[in-house]
């Protein structure tokens, strides 16, 4: 798919400035998924969260991260919206 193949694209990217990153994660609420972030990327205490789309769906990255950083308590760290078709990053 390439949905799966821009998120490995980011990986590549990303890993020379984190400790860990993890892919894909589902995000649970009361046994239940609530959602679904394609990148958590963690240095130190410091988490940045990725959303990855195909093309430039800006509005529903922008509601996607809004809903998953509410439910993961994320305080320390930045939301990311990347598209895969122009390759552009941008901080939301």
């Amino acid at each position: 798919m390439k949905h799966d193949r821009y998120v490995h694209e980011l990986k590549q990217q990303l890993i020379p400035f984190y400790d860990s990153i993890d892919l894909n994660v589902p995000v649970y609420r009361k046994k239940r998924v609530v959602g679904e972030i394609d990148l958590i990327a963690r240095k130190g205490k410091w988490t940045d969260l990725y959303e990855v789309k195909c093309s430039w769906r800006l509005t529903k990255a922008k509601k996607q991260l809004a809903r998953i950083r509410k439910h993961l308590h994320i305080l320390d760290g930045n939301v990311f919206f990347y598209c895969g078709l122009s390759k552009q990053l941008l901080m939301v």
